[in-house]
């Protein structure tokens, strides 16, 4: 199943009710699979069956090349470069682009004609796996209309990692207002990954109100169990506190032995690379480490939240207008980018810090002579 040539579409079930538009994507890194196979299993059941579908299901390939070459990308990282100048960029073939432009334009061209015809937030699932040992959990941008999809996932959620990372996909779609999950299914190899993929787009299609549960092979509660039975004992959620980049020709190498969720201490040594060993800055747990030669993350680190966090923070939300943090000395909030709050000093105090979160301003980045704190927009 490895290098294979796939259409764009991978199919498309439409339902004789109004519904949600749910889009599943596989493939977005060529190296893989599970997620093509898994929305490609979906689909292929729901035609089978001829299922009362509310909606549509829209099964969408990711990066074609990269797919065929069984490779993670080919020039760039696919789930990289989505912001509104990029998008405008690659919206029309130009000398000397690279594959993953043209990867890029023809997703662009498959999601502009949905939202357009939608008259509600279109429904993504972007579905991966990861080079290292892994459990199921899900990653999200920050904002409420996800968080009440994820949450209802028996896995672990991941906040602050799209807030982090510059220009991915997903950013980008809900910064449109659209909403969903994305989903790290396991390990490449597994053969658990993809069906602990498929019963994720199971479980998304009953959530959002296109499919009723007594459709779902094998019932509601077994695809439930079957995630739930790989995320025992991991906490409900994490917010990541840190990544560590990498670039070409550095020589990063993960330590071996690391898991997603792997605890560490400060001072751990945790990779290499030519400027020696790199060592966990604080306690955490390890997030993403990567085994495999391409990419920019070499790994992140993560601190666990707790349910009751969760429920705090939704709570934070609906009662506390960000501009009351503008009462905090040195916090600056601007009305007309309500999402980013600029700070005086370089070393914001702690309940500053933790309030920020809980209202998930989980981006930080320095603008001198301070800081700048963002959030998704909601």
């Amino acid at each position: 199943m490895r290098g294979r040539s796939v259409e764009r579409i991978l199919g498309v079930v439409e339902g004789r009710r109004p519904g949600r538009t749910v889009i599943a994507i596989g493939g977005m890194h060529g190296n893989e699979p599970a997620g093509l196979d898994a929305v490609q299993t979906v689909l292929r059941e729901l035609s089978r069956r001829n299922v009362d579908l509310a909606g549509k299901l829209v099964g969408v390939a990711g990066n074609l090349q990269a797919i065929a070459a069984d490779r993670r990308y080919l020039e760039r990282d696919l789930n990289r470069g989505w912001t509104p100048q990029t998008c405008e960029r690659v919206a029309k073939p130009r000398p000397g682009e690279t594959p993953e432009d043209a990867e890029q334009r023809g997703l662009l061209e498959v999601f502009g004609p949905l939202e357009a015809e939608s008259p509600q937030p279109l429904v993504f699932v972007d579905l991966h796996s990861t080079s290292g040992p892994a459990a199921p959990f899900s990653i999200i941008p920050d904002v409420t209309r996800n968080r009440e999809l994820a949450l209802r996932l028996p896995i672990p959620t991941v906040l602050g990692l799209e807030e982090i990372l510059e220009g991915v996909m997903f950013g980008y779609l809900v910064d449109r207002g659209h909403m969903g999950v994305a989903i790290e299914g396991g390990q490449h190899e597994d053969p658990r990954t993809a069906a602990l993929l498929e019963a994720v787009i199971w479980l998304t299609l009953v959530e959002v109100g296109n499919l009723d549960a007594r459709h779902v092979p094998g019932g509601v509660q077994a695809q439930r169990e079957r995630l739930r039975s790989r995320a025992e004992g991991l906490p409900p959620g994490v917010r990541i506190l840190q990544r560590h980049g990498t670039s070409p020709g550095d020589g990063f190498q993960m330590e071996p032995g690391f898991d997603n969720f792997s605890p560490v201490r400060a001072g751990q040594r945790l990779a290499t690379d030519h400027d020696g060993p790199i060592h966990a800055s604080e306690d955490g747990l390890v997030m993403l480490p990567r085994y495999q030669g391409q990419g920019s993350d070499g790994f992140f680190l993560a601190k666990a939240i707790t349910r009751r966090w969760l429920m705090a923070s939704a709570l934070a939300r609906k009662g506390t207008p960000a501009r009351l943090l503008a009462a905090w000395p040195g916090l600056h909030w601007d009305a007309s980018n309500p999402n980013r709050l600029r700070y005086d000093g370089t070393e914001p105090p702690a309940p500053m810090m933790r309030t920020l979160r809980l209202l998930g301003y989980h981006g930080v980045r320095a603008r001198p002579p301070g800081l700048e704190f963002f959030r998704r927009r909601p």
